[in-house]
């Protein structure tokens, strides 16, 4: 029976040799279309971290009602990295403005950070280009060293090789230069826009400080504990620092955030800087403290979208679009997705949404025409399908 139906639909696709092809090219655009939005968001929000293993990678946490953002002080630090084997590798750095200068040039003011002589190697980051910190970099009086990112390496430096041993006045300091670093390290989602960083020193007033909480921590944890493992640990040592010192530690917890979800953290402290959290203050505000207008909102996603290297000219719109097909291929329904996007009746949700490319592949598939193609091309190898379609007139008598 099976071999009569292809025979049928080959002659119909024979007679029909237009609308099989607009079939065919309808499929071929909805499938492109849909791959295309989805490298877009694969490569702005859904692309791991570029760190190996970056799933073992957490932000570490002291949250207070004075500090939401989760900082904490040296004496902490050193306390925790003490006793991480409960947990695995912590590192921590600080951030700030520094002043650089160069022979011939005047003093200018660069964003900079201060970090572990162990970050870099928690990340598992190796510099393209010389080499990492040492451990004896990070005592007071060693500590007169920088390596730089490659995009400085390339802006300031023409990308040289006899950068590793040049000398930079920072803060009014000579420093040499050890290492580049690999040009994928800057994400935009953790790093961002820090071209230099230096060692973190600690003398032994500020190894004793507990008040100064301005260290940011990136853990990896042990591969062999168990979520609930590592995260009990961090949370049993934040009690015990507020047993032990109160007076600066009472009311602190401590958390286990993976490193991926600091992108929503961020966002939060956007709307928290930029003075947005009344419920109907808008979320992204421009320099004069007003609502974002729509242009330049666009304008920003395709900044974005350069800066990230993509050779597509994206908009909010495929954003939103993609975003919202990939909730119905995780299965959410159609109620949550209509409060997500903002509609007020799910006639507009159903009609937002459009086809995954695998529903595409899945129905070309299943449909008779879809298999028969093949069937046709392997036995007519030769047939060429005219690309102009006329309807054939029909007689009634």
């Amino acid at each position: 029976m099976i071999f009569p139906t292809f025979r049928f639909a080959g002659r119909s696709l024979l007679r029909s040799p237009g609308f099989t092809l607009l079939a065919v090219i309808t499929l071929g655009l909805g499938i492109g279309a849909n791959t295309a939005m989805f490298s877009v968001l694969n490569s702005l929000l859904l692309k791991p971290l570029p760190y190996p293993e970056s799933a073992e990678l957490d932000r570490i946490d002291r949250a207070t009602t004075q500090n939401p953002q989760g900082r904490l002080s040296p004496a902490d630090f050193l306390d925790l990295q003490r006793e991480r084997q409960g947990y695995g590798e912590v590192a921590g750095y600080s951030l700030g403005d520094t002043s650089l200068s160069q022979p011939g040039q005047p003093a200018e003011m660069v964003r900079a950070m201060r970090a572990t002589t162990n970050l870099f190697a928690t990340l598992r980051v190796q510099p393209q280009l010389g080499r990492d910190f040492i451990p004896r970099e990070g005592l007071p009086g060693n500590d007169r060293v920088v390596i730089i990112s490659e995009r400085c390496w390339q802006n300031r430096f023409g990308g040289r090789a006899d950068v590793i041993g040049r000398a930079l006045r920072i803060d009014g300091e000579p420093h040499e230069i050890v290492g580049v670093l690999p040009a994928w390290l800057n994400d935009w989602r953790h790093f961002g826009p820090f071209d230099f960083f230096r060692p973190l020193a600690f003398d032994q007033q500020k190894a004793a400080d507990r008040r100064s909480t301005n260290i940011r921590l990136i853990g990896r944890h042990s591969a062999t504990l168990s979520r609930n493992e590592f995260a009990g640990f961090m949370a049993n040592f934040g009690a015990r620092l507020a047993a032990d010192f109160p007076e600066v530690n009472a009311g602190s917890t401590w958390r286990v955030v993976p490193l991926n979800d600091s992108v929503v953290a961020a966002l939060r402290a956007y709307r928290q800087q930029r003075g947005s959290a009344a419920p109907r203050a808008p979320f992204f505000l421009s320099r004069r403290g007003r609502a974002m207008s729509r242009s330049a909102l666009y304008e920003r996603v395709r900044s974005w979208g350069q800066r990230a290297k993509l050779d597509k000219r994206i908009s909010p719109h495929q954003l939103r679009h993609t975003f919202a097909t990939h909730l119905v291929r995780a299965g959410v329904g159609l109620v949550t997705i209509r409060d997500l996007l903002g509609h007020r009746c799910i006639t507009s949700t159903q009609v937002y949404l459009h086809i995954t490319a695998e529903d595409l592949r899945s129905a070309a598939d299943q449909h008779p025409i879809g298999r028969l193609l093949k069937v046709v091309e392997s036995f007519l190898p030769d047939v060429r399908l005219p690309l102009q379609y006329a309807p054939r007139r029909r007689s009634y008598g």
